[in-house]
């Protein structure tokens, strides 16, 4: 994997017009070196501000998603929060305490509660975890998850496997930058911007998205942006769930 880091590094030094050209292959073998970087900090920071303008009607929307790796005991602790927020509400809080993954709806107040990194589950604790992740968040709050799990999964092998966040996108290599359009659901573009750095090829600076979506007359635009923390959880973070007095557990089928 780093034979092909370094080869494709003496590439574009060589020739950066013919390989940084329109290219899956490419896109793949930077995103390697970028998510290989990312899964050196045991402690991450992805935040989601973005806006939807629907026919005039301005919305805002953020998601704060925090992630820490630490050994306690002689086990892997695997703890995550994340925040979603519409129009400056709280709307949604996970939680990974360790053991178990809490989802909280504040609007239906209800949550959800199931195991991932209890003894019986020793040595899966990411792999449970991701999968509760992607199982419960939704809209853009998926893109974080997936680069989570990317980064952290240990699964991907990413210089031949790693796939944009819409799988139907084309991808283009522009400079630095891996640019990624789809039609589906609508017209959109998703940019993630790179910087080349010694020692993994690539440093993953930060996420831009663009859809634009035609209802009716009406015409809805979505924008967000992501920044990334690194060896940074935000002070007042906790990874604890306590469920608020009148709220109610539902099964995972049922929580939203």
């Amino acid at each position: 994997m780093r034979t092909v880091r370094r080869l494709f590094l003496l590439l574009t030094v060589a020739l950066p017009g013919l390989v940084l050209a329109q290219d899956l292959q490419s896109a793949r073998v930077m995103m390697d070196g970028a998510l290989a970087e990312l899964a050196t900090h045991n402690r991450l920071t992805l935040v989601l501000n973005g806006t939807e303008n629907d026919g005039g009607k301005l919305h805002s929307f953020s998601a704060v998603l925090k992630v820490g790796f630490s050994i306690q005991t002689g086990r892997q602790l695997v703890q995550m929060e994340m925040l979603d927020y519409r129009d400056d509400q709280l709307r949604k809080r996970v939680a990974g305490d360790g053991e178990r993954f809490w989802a909280y709806d504040l609007i239906g107040k209800v949550y959800t509660s199931t195991e991932y990194g209890t003894v019986a589950h020793a040595g899966k604790e990411r792999e449970r975890l991701f999968q509760n992740m992607l199982l419960r968040l939704k809209g853009e709050q998926t893109f974080l998850a997936r680069l989570v799990k990317d980064a952290y999964g240990g699964t991907l092998n990413a210089s031949t496997a790693w796939m944009p966040w819409r799988s139907s996108s084309t991808v283009s290599v522009q400079g630095e930058n891996i640019v990624c359009t789809s039609t589906a659901p609508s017209p959109n573009r998703l940019t993630y911007s790179l910087q080349q750095t010694p020692g993994f090829g690539f440093t993953l600076m930060g996420v831009d998205y663009f859809e634009e979506a035609r209802i009716g007359s009406k015409v809805r635009t979505t924008q967000w942006t992501v920044s990334i923390y690194r060896d940074h959880i935000p002070d007042g973070t906790s990874w604890v769930f306590i469920p608020p007095v009148g709220s109610r557990a539902v099964s995972v089928s049922e929580g939203g």
